[in-house]
């Protein structure tokens, strides 16, 4: 009779055991598997939205904060820069591009990014439906802010000063006049206006005020000269994205760190599992497995079944983990619509998990197999009699 079919009747025979190591291999590797999902959708946003950004410029403040509201749109602004302050820095001979940011409106608690071109070719960013804004009070929507809006090209809208849904309308209308199509970026969640709209929708007369400034630079000596430049002498704040996303991955690592410790301390205890789960087996069939011995069977090819067995368990602990790793993904990146998950199903790192875990079912199964290595024939069949 074929091992693998021997052994996976004996997992079958004994249903309440088998379940409970599953579940627990189950719990660990899913729990893991779900950090390493999570983690790597964390990091493609973080990297995806800041890259080709290599200095953010903006009003004193924390530099995490100008980062959040400047790159990502998810903080608000440190306050306003002067467009006299700024200007020298623009036309340094070091700077490759500095793109425009005004924001701090909003329609409907989706924000109003006043810009130009340069902030859409920084993303990519391609139409899919109407034309790019030409002039001021002219606004072209991103794929995620279009359907959370139901908006399409023609339709008009009013900004409110701030994030609040509640909040009063301006009297100046906005005209739709594009639909970008979708990038995976955080230009997907943003309308997109000229900034001098911005500056018209608040009736600033003349030169209005920046919120922030986005550069790249020909070498990477310009971002460390200008950057010191503008921390030591204005009262702007130059803050490079790099430094600040290492300090927020710190910042969540901790949290992370604790619970992969965690799910680990799992699949070990899950390990145990599988040792009782084999021990108890061994000891009701104990007379079987001599019966089979004196039919031919050698000590190896039996010894070989128990590890077959530990390893059915801990790769059905694996199969059942991942399944369950991703049902909860989707229901936090779908039902819950977070704008940091994008719901990616697939991590290289899990694969790590089959070999980790199929070495802790061999080891599970080395006291086992031991015990039935030593087992003496003659006494295991007395005994019966």
């Amino acid at each position: 009779m074929n091992d693998f079919y021997i052994s996976f009747k004996s997992v079958l025979a004994k249903p309440w055991y088998s379940l409970m190591s599953v579940l627990l291999v189950a719990t660990g590797t899913g729990i893991i598997s779900l950090l390493f999902l999570i983690d790597n959708d964390i990091q493609k946003k973080l990297y995806g939205d800041v890259k080709g950004v290599q200095m953010v410029v903006g009003a004193k403040g924390s530099p995490l904060q100008l980062i959040l509201s400047a790159v990502y749109q998810a903080d608000n602004p440190t306050g306003n820069i002067k467009a006299e302050e700024i200007k020298p820095f623009l036309k340094h001979p070091l700077v490759k591009k500095a793109i425009p940011l005004a924001y701090g409106d909003s329609y409907n608690g989706t924000r109003i990014v006043g810009t130009d071109t340069s902030y859409l070719n920084l993303y990519n960013a391609k139409l899919k439906k109407g034309t790019y804004f030409s002039k001021p009070m002219e606004v072209v929507l991103g794929a995620e802010a279009a359907a959370t809006h139901n908006l399409t090209v023609g339709d008009i809208i009013y900004s409110q000063h701030g994030q609040a849904v509640d909040a009063d309308k301006h009297d100046h209308p906005f005209k739709v006049t594009g639909v970008l199509a979708p990038t995976g970026l955080v230009i997907d969640r943003l309308f997109i206006t000229r900034y001098e709209s911005l500056w018209d929708v608040h009736e600033v007369q003349g030169q209005g005020d920046y919120t922030a400034f986005l550069f790249q630079f020909k070498n990477p000596m310009g971002q460390l000269m200008l950057s010191k430049m503008i921390n030591t002498n204005s009262s702007m704040q130059a803050a490079l994205p790099s430094i600040e996303i290492d300090r927020l991955m710190t910042l969540l690592g901790t949290g992370y760190e604790t619970l992969k410790i965690l799910a680990y301390g799992i699949i070990c205890l899950s390990g145990f599992a599988v040792f009782v789960t084999l021990f108890t087996s061994l000891q009701q069939k104990k007379y079987d497995l001599t019966v089979m011995r004196v039919l031919g069977y050698s000590k190896r090819r039996v010894l070989f079944q128990v590890i077959i067995e530990a390893c059915i368990l801990c790769l059905a602990g694996i199969l059942v983990g991942l399944l369950l790793s991703r049902i909860v993904m989707y229901f936090i990146s779908v039902v819950k619509d977070s704008q940091w998950l994008s719901g990616s199903m697939f991590d290289i790192r899990e694969l790590y998990l089959f070999p980790g875990v199929i070495l802790l079912a061999i080891i599970a199964a080395l006291i086992p197999s031991y015990k039935i290595y030593k087992t003496d024939i003659a006494e295991v069949l007395s005994d019966e009699k």
